[in-house]
């Protein structure tokens, strides 16, 4: 169901896309996959991974300060599609979930994670 939608969701934006700039072809290379994470220790560290990127990257210095991430929605009271609480509750509550990803990730863990 969630890789349907998210297919039609990347659909109807190349199509938009390539309307607005009138162009044709994908925008995007391969396939969405899902993985399945067996390990609940690989599902904190993907966490990490992901909000973390950007600052591993060099475009910021701390992870709230990306503005396209998940992280945001994640501690603002805002409604959400997202599992809020889940995450949080994972994390030891909001403060823990923010100093977790203040926290550098050691380098070799980064290269361990299979995407």
């Amino acid at each position: 169901m969630v890789a349907r939608q998210f297919s039609h969701l990347f659909n109807a934006y190349a199509k938009a896309f390539n309307k607005q700039y009138d162009r044709q072809g994908s925008l995007f290379r391969g396939d969405v996959q899902r993985k399945l994470v067996p390990q609940e220790s690989y599902y904190t560290k993907l966490i990490h991974y992901i909000h973390y990127n950007p600052v591993h990257h060099g475009f910021v210095r701390q992870p709230e300060e990306w503005k396209h991430s998940s992280f945001h929605s994640l501690i603002s009271a805002r409604p959400t599609l997202q599992q809020r609480q889940e995450v949080m509750d994972w994390f030891g509550g909001t403060d823990a979930y923010i100093r977790f990803h203040r926290q550098r990730p050691d380098d070799r863990l980064l290269t361990k994670l299979e995407f």
